[in-house]
């Protein structure tokens, strides 16, 4: 492969956006809750209670959520918005310091699925092919 044509490739690569942007900010969500469900099993590994696991292994839920979006945008965003809304509502109906703990973590989660219902309800734009015609 000639060296221009594999820089222009690199440059094509870091400058085109996401051609499955609710399925890249599923998979954010997916990444926080990998995090969370390690801190979760580190601390409470001894003495794990039901909702630990569910915890710790809710990112594969959203991982496998933000798969279905490449094909299916508006129940994919819709589904895991309603996960995690359930969760901070069942931690709400529990206490309110349990609601509030983890807001570094609940705050990110809350903004990639406002961000993902949004772009999984916006149109999708449509582009011409070279022939003239146009394509979704």
């Amino acid at each position: 492969m000639h060296a221009n044509a594999v820089y222009s490739w690199q440059v094509g690569m870091m400058n085109s956006k996401s051609r499955h942007p609710v399925s890249s900010s599923l998979f954010g969500v997916a990444a926080i809750q990998a995090v969370v469900g390690f801190l979760v099993w580190s601390i409470h590994s001894p003495a794990f209670a039901p909702i630990d696991w569910v915890i710790t292994f809710s990112f594969a839920i959203f991982a496998a959520l933000a798969i279905l979006a490449r094909w299916a945008r508006i129940p994919a965003a819709t589904i895991a918005t309603v996960i995690y809304a359930s969760f901070l509502l069942m931690q709400a109906s529990i206490s309110t310091e349990l609601l509030m703990a983890g807001l570094i973590f609940k705050i990110p989660v809350v903004l990639l699925l406002l961000i993902s219902m949004g772009l999984a309800l916006k149109p999708r734009a449509t582009r011409s092919t070279p022939d003239g015609d146009i394509s979704p």
